[in-house]
């Protein structure tokens, strides 16, 4: 793209086409599913094989493509059908999702149809279903995260949307989520607010977002992470605005009167939040973008529990995973703390409230005046070079989803023929006490949301 961007017909054509590769991609999963069990696809199926099929196809979305290549087909239909799964630690609730949501949708389609007729169980009425589930299932799972957050928020300062590192690790023994990753894997995603270098604190927000809580890839298209919530605030500016750019005072009435999951309104912003919106546009001639790192960082300290601090541009390096962070930049380090690091921090965490409660003490959040905008304009005689090579970038992309829709009968029988191979230790174990008994080399970092799995004799296991 050469810096320049899409315009909006060729934005919509590409998330269009993403789209379909994401659901050709769900349709690999559901013929799959239907190879494994040597289930036809011409003909209807019985309520129980529909059940049988779209649990199957859930598997296939939550576990990781590389526990799956290291598992036979008998392993996955009894890892499918169990109601403790070995595999992924919330499959019993995925389970009774997968079922109250397709109940749910057949009642739905049932006020639309004709009520004499029987409801369709073919092909294509089971992929309807799986599409939906697909569709649906970041929202699901992101219930775990509202736990997760509400755990950290527990014990931040001053509702300033950190929490101080040893209290953090602390909450791995106290909340029984995992919040167990080293300090220097926090600070190579960017999760760290080092203002104090004496005290270094996780911003909420920015470690929701992180990579160490997306369940471990099953997609070559995206990944399952917590919800960002600046998102959906950001996107109720832009509806009411409709314009990339605002006056303050129009932000100054929209953001006092938008709520948040922690933030009741209507609200008075504070005076220096006021100042700085003004001393935004003054940077940029009377008005605000909304799009730029300005704007982004006034939306952290309006809302510092649901949007992220922006960093500045080529600050931090991409996210890695723990293997490959341990593998490059923290060889030698480890990605997460120890059980006794655990059980330290919570006791150094006891000892601080004793000497006085900084739950309540304030916090100046940081602010730094770098600016960056997404979008450049585009010279006159450089648009119609640049609407030709993203026009055949475009064609490429719909060549590919052509040949992937075609491949995918071939592709699900290959996946449900495959034979077992030797593999890394499964990303989802049943405890993280035996995960923590493989050699440093195989260790996994499991999500913390995966941690919140476990039952409380469990919990109590690993953590004392």
């Amino acid at each position: 793209l050469h810096g320049q961007g899409f315009r909006l017909r060729e934005l919509v054509v590409l998330a269009a086409t993403i789209e379909d590769l994401v659901h050709n991609e769900e349709m690999q999963w559901l013929s799959a599913a239907y190879a494994m069990h040597s289930i036809s696809t011409d003909g209807e199926v019985s309520l129980q094989q529909v059940d049988l099929l779209l649990d199957s196809f859930m598997f296939f979305h939550v576990v990781s493509n590389v526990t799956l290549s290291s598992l036979t087909q008998e392993q996955i239909k009894a890892a499918i059908t169990s109601s403790s799964n070995r595999y992924y630690a919330g499959w019993r609730d995925t389970r009774m999702w997968v079922s109250d949501t397709r109940l749910g949708l057949e009642q739905m389609e049932r006020e639309h149809r004709n009520p004499f007729d029987e409801t369709p169980r073919d092909f294509f009425s089971v992929a309807h279903t799986a599409r939906e589930l697909g569709s649906r299932f970041g929202r699901f799972q992101d219930l775990e995260c509202r736990g997760m957050k509400q755990a950290l928020i527990d014990v931040e300062q001053g509702g300033s949307g950190r929490v101080p590192l040893r209290r953090f690790h602390g909450q791995a023994a106290n909340s029984g989520w995992g919040f167990s990753e080293s300090e220097g894997y926090l600070r190579h995603l960017g999760v760290l607010d080092e203002s104090d270098a004496q005290r270094p604190s996780v911003v909420i927000p920015n470690y929701m977002a992180s990579r160490t809580n997306c369940l471990p890839e099953s997609s070559g298209f995206y990944s399952v992470c917590c919800i960002n919530e600046c998102e959906e605030l950001l996107g109720s500016l832009e509806r009411d605005l409709a314009s990339p750019h605002a006056t303050p005072e129009q932000l100054i009435e929209l953001v006092a009167a938008l709520p948040s999951e922690t933030v009741e309104a209507p609200r008075n912003l504070s005076a220096q939040l006021v100042g700085r919106l003004h001393d935004i546009a003054a940077h940029h001639g009377s008005r605000v973008p909304v799009h730029g790192r300005l704007f982004a960082q006034w939306m952290h300290h309006a809302y510092p529990r649901e949007c992220p601090y922006p960093h500045a541009q080529g600050s931090l390096a991409s996210p890695r995973t723990p293997d490959e962070w341990m593998a490059t930049d923290g060889v030698g380090s480890s990605a997460i703390i120890t059980k006794a690091e655990i059980h330290a921090a919570a006791n150094s965490a006891e000892e601080e409230v004793g000497e006085g409660d900084i739950t309540n003490a304030s916090v100046e959040l940081p602010w730094s005046a770098e600016e960056e905008l997404p979008m450049l304009s585009v010279p006159t005689q450089e648009r119609s070079f640049v609407r030709g090579i993203t026009g055949v970038c475009l064609s490429a992309a719909f060549i590919s989803a052509t040949i992937l829709a075609m491949s995918t009968c071939k592709a699900a029988l290959t996946f449900a023929k495959a034979t077992p191979s030797v593999g890394a230790l499964p990303l989802h174990s049943p405890t993280q006490k035996q995960w923590q008994q493989q050699p440093l080399a195989k260790q996994r970092l499991l999500p913390p949301r995966l941690l919140g799995r476990f039952s409380s004799a469990e919990q109590k296991s690993h953590f004392c």
